[in-house]
């Protein structure tokens, strides 16, 4: 009993004895090249040669694929009309559709432009409505241009004549060759060139994605399509960290490049100096900075101690320590005591209680060589004073002490380069004037002035320059500090 494999082999073996072409066709369901068929192979006995049939095969299944083909490219090829292209971006705006929006328009090569920034341009003109129907309109304009053949004629066109409508805009409408060589029209997005200023050293990102800034100042970042982009960044300085953040909306009409800065200028008070180029300690190190008259300084941060610092003829001198409030108004004041110790400070007050004394005897003993360690100019006031007295006119007194207010020494780089100090000084006596034709009784007076010092830098010493009428002594800080020095004789 011969089995089916057996049969089919015979009944092949029989029909080529014949004369017969015998073929086996591989079926749409298998078999195999080189293989008796199995049930999904056919056997085709015909008087018809080899290379017939396979023309017949090929026309048989070739021309419905090339007609597929065909079909396909033909629906590819297809160019959407202009207005149909403004109208779909407007649907997918009024949609929120963002993948949508990036399947409709086009973005060239090297233009960054994701579903991302997509979204964000679609919250951008759902917030703006300005700018979205400024869009829609240039869209539209473009496409009644494209549509009529260039001749529409409307506001934009004739502020854009002929293709160059297509120059503007964040999204535009323009030609561009098809796929069998026609034209074809397209949705595209513009690109933008940005470019990120920082202070060197600073840390940036853009979009959450580090930047290398190499070193520099600026960089740019590259090509992108229209959206809300966010640059952060941190500078680390000595005493503080800033943090900046700024966002940047690619969607001008007609410029195309775009810069964004990060300042990094922080929290920042108001110091003031009356001595120019003091310089800034911060925590009791040098800042590198100088201040004059109003300068704001910074970045800062809450708790941080600035303090003055300038060096005179005599040596260092500091400002008090203060203590900042970044939140606050207030002024801080860095100007620094030009008395720069303890020992400067006896000398000084010893000094100016003797001119105290002299000042005093020398009118009553009509004699103004008591006055030691003072200029010339200011004995000579003294001469001019003591030349008026004789038996009946003269002057009587005695000095009792004196206060010093060193909390308002002043510093002046005077006239000639004479360094100056100015002191308010009260000087407490007992003394009468006595006129020919009047008396008086001797009584208590208090003389308030503004004395002041001069350095001589060769003999490393001070002289009484002058002094005069203190305009302030009658403010209710008047000698009222706990750097007043005070003295009885």
């Amino acid at each position: 009993m011969w089995n089916k494999k057996e049969l089919i082999g015979c009944c092949v073996a029989q029909l080529k004895k014949l004369g017969l072409c015998v073929y086996r066709i591989k079926g749409f369901f298998g078999g195999k090249k080189g293989k008796l068929p199995f049930l999904n192979d056919r056997i085709v006995c015909n008087s018809i040669n080899k290379e017939d049939f396979m023309k017949k095969k090929f026309l048989f299944i070739g021309v419905p694929i090339v007609a597929i083909l065909a079909i396909i490219l033909f629906i590819l090829g297809r160019s959407p009309e202009p207005s149909d292209l403004a109208k779909e971006f407007e649907e997918k705006i009024k949609q929120e559709d963002a993948k949508g929006l990036l399947k409709l328009v086009k973005v060239d090569n090297g233009t960054k432009w994701e579903e991302r920034e997509a979204e964000s341009i679609i919250k951008y003109l759902k917030d703006d409505e300005s700018d979205y129907k400024d869009q829609i309109m240039l869209l539209n304009a473009q496409a009644s241009y494209y549509e009529s053949d260039g001749k529409a004629n409307n506001l934009i066109s004739q502020q854009y004549p002929g293709e160059s409508i297509s120059n503007i805009g964040p999204f535009y409408i323009t030609k561009e060759k098809g796929i069998f060589g026609g034209e074809k029209y397209v949705l595209k997005a513009r690109g933008y060139k940005l470019e990120v200023h920082a202070a060197k050293g600073a840390n940036v990102t853009f979009n959450g994605e580090t930047i290398d800034m190499q070193g520099k100042d600026s960089k740019e970042l590259g090509v992108f399509g229209p959206g809300v982009y966010t640059i952060k960044g941190s500078k680390k300085y000595d005493y503080t960290t800033v943090d900046d953040k700024t966002e940047v909306t690619l969607f001008d009409p007609e410029k195309f490049e775009k810069t964004a800065s990060l300042n990094f200028s922080g929290d920042t008070v108001s110091v003031n100096s009356d001595i120019p180029n003091t310089k800034v300690l911060v925590d009791g190190k040098e800042s590198g900075e100088s201040i004059s008259e109003n300068t704001e300084f910074g970045p800062v941060k809450d708790g941080i101690k600035l303090q003055g610092v300038a060096e005179f003829p005599w040596g260092e001198g500091k400002s008090e320590a203060v203590t900042v409030q970044s939140d606050t108004t207030e002024e801080y004041n860095l100007t620094p005591n030009p008395i720069v110790n303890d020992d400067m400070r006896e000398k000084l007050k010893s000094q100016i209680n003797d001119f105290a004394k002299d000042r005093n005897e020398a009118k009553v003993k009509k004699d103004a060589n008591k006055l030691k360690n003072v200029s010339d100019n200011l004995k000579k006031s003294y001469i001019d004073v003591i030349k008026n007295y004789d038996k009946e006119n003269y002057y009587e007194g005695k000095a009792l002490g004196t206060r010093i207010d060193f909390s308002k020494v002043t510093y002046e780089n005077g006239s000639g380069g004479k360094q100056l100090i100015h002191i308010p000084v009260e000087f407490h006596l007992k003394s009468r004037e006595v006129y020919e034709f009047m008396d008086s009784e001797l009584e208590e007076n208090f003389d308030e002035e503004i004395v002041t010092l001069q350095y001589d830098e060769e003999k490393k010493s001070w002289i009484i320059e002058g002094e005069k009428d203190d305009y302030e002594s009658s403010n209710n800080d008047y000698m009222a500090s706990k750097d007043v020095a005070k003295t009885t004789f």
